[in-house]
């Protein structure tokens, strides 16, 4: 499977074998921008994304079972880029923005981010 964001503010997921989008996640209000696939805690299969409407938005694309999972708030301007790494088997995911700042979330809780890195002078991508 692979996932792509829009202009349009919908995330996609694809068959690329059968050439086939099998779902529109729909939930952004704007632009997306940048995605990241992870392994959540549990061993399933996550993605994540983010864009202009400033959040970052957890969905479970585990089977045949796509669902929004939660939001992710906390930059004041748009997100443009999400990476993710894992610690000891905990996911983390990363987030910069063009509000200068460099989120750590862990993706399998609500609420803040763990750290929040600030020393960029512009955008952070």
């Amino acid at each position: 499977r692979i996932a792509s964001g829009s202009s349009d503010g919908t995330v996609r997921v694809w068959d690329p074998e059968k050439a086939e989008s099998l779902v529109v996640l729909r939930s952004h209000t704007d632009w997306v921008r940048s995605l990241a696939a992870f392994v959540a805690a549990d061993g399933s299969t996550r993605l994540a994304s983010a864009g202009n409407d400033c959040v970052v938005k957890i969905w479970s694309i585990e089977g045949d079972r796509f669902e929004e999972l939660r939001t992710l708030c906390g930059h004041g301007r748009m997100v443009m880029k999400l990476a993710s790494y894992s610690i000891d088997g905990a996911p983390r995911l990363i987030s910069g923005a063009a509000d200068r700042a460099i989120r750590i979330w862990d993706p399998d809780q609500e609420g803040p981010a763990l750290r929040v890195l600030e020393a960029h002078r512009h955008w952070v991508t």
